[in-house]
């Protein structure tokens, strides 16, 4: 028989990618606001930072890593979706997140 315990146990996935167009991170989760936690955050999501783009181009909204270039009809990364910390996240853009018991570095 079995010895495993009957309860299975979800892990959280370290990093997530939000749906695009929402300036929040689901339960959880955690906006990550520092550049070497949203490159981290990038590689395991295998998507491409653009270091260039940091900055607080819309202020007054949340400076938080985020992914560009979201296909609106499928949700799916583009050839041109890169991420960065910045504040100008738009309407195609998603928040990258790290879940609530990761460190940042």
């Amino acid at each position: 028989a079995p010895t495993a315990s009957s309860k299975p146990t979800t892990a959280l996935s370290p990093f997530i990618r939000q749906a695009a167009g929402t300036d929040s991170c689901p339960p959880r989760y955690t906006p990550i606001y520092d550049i070497p936690t949203c490159v981290i955050a990038s590689e395991y999501l295998v998507i491409t930072n653009d270091p260039g783009s940091n900055g607080d181009d819309d202020p007054g909204s949340p400076v938080v890593c985020f992914v560009t270039f979201i296909d609106p009809s499928t949700g799916d990364l583009t050839a041109d979706s890169k991420s960065q910390v910045n504040s100008n996240h738009l309407r195609r853009s998603a928040w990258i997140c790290q879940s609530a018991a990761t460190e940042s570095p």
